[in-house]
């Protein structure tokens, strides 16, 4: 089954906007959330410090702003368009090849996503994203073990075994070429499969 994926869609009237959010997502990978400052998201930006405050109250407000983006935007591209109810090695590789192609395509997202601690600057409507998607995957693998796609020990390893492998290839594989990458994406799949099918 074929994934298409799509980049953000950016607005033109909303381009200061995306230009501190940017700036924004890479010093928070360069140095951390807390380590950045907004006065050098700022310049990095290319525009005055007091300019962020029009758009975004405190710090707080953009990392969260950052991360809703983010967030939305993985979801929304990982399973738009994916059927998730197919026969279970299937289901696997859909979904973790899409989860890995958009990494690749935006690592300094993703790695914001995945590598970061997010818990201690989360606001509400942050939180109630992460548990909105976080139940809808969890719904994802009670039907696969309803139906007996998925072994029941998916139920406890499922979703942190996935968010794993993708913390793993973002760490140790996002860096090779060609032929070695996609390997390592298929062994990375197939290891996801071997821990969630039923039992011989």
């Amino acid at each position: 089954m074929d994934v298409v994926l799509q980049t953000p869609v950016r607005r033109r009237g909303d381009k200061t906007r995306q230009d501190i959010m940017d700036a924004a997502l890479d010093l928070f990978e360069e140095r951390g959330y807390a380590s950045s400052t907004v006065p050098e998201i700022a310049e990095r930006a290319g525009i005055a410090t007091g300019t962020i405050y029009i758009y975004f109250k405190t710090k707080e407000a953009l990392v969260n702003a950052l991360y809703q983006y983010w967030r939305s935007d993985f979801s929304n591209i990982v399973y738009a368009g994916t059927e998730l109810y197919t026969p279970g090695e299937e289901q696997i590789t859909t979904v973790w090849q899409a989860m890995a192609s958009y990494a690749e395509r935006n690592r300094k997202g993703t790695s914001f996503l995945v590598l970061h601690r997010h818990a201690g600057y989360l606001d509400e409507e942050s939180q109630r994203l992460e548990s909105e998607i976080y139940t809808k995957s969890i719904d994802w693998v009670k039907w696969n073990i309803r139906k007996g796609v998925f072994g029941p020990q998916a139920d406890h390893i499922a979703v942190g075994l996935v968010w794993g492998c993708l913390t793993g290839f973002l760490k140790f594989s996002m860096d090779l070429e060609g032929e070695e990458k996609q390997k390592s994406i298929n062994a990375y799949g197939a290891a996801i499969w071997r821990a969630l099918k039923p039992p011989c």
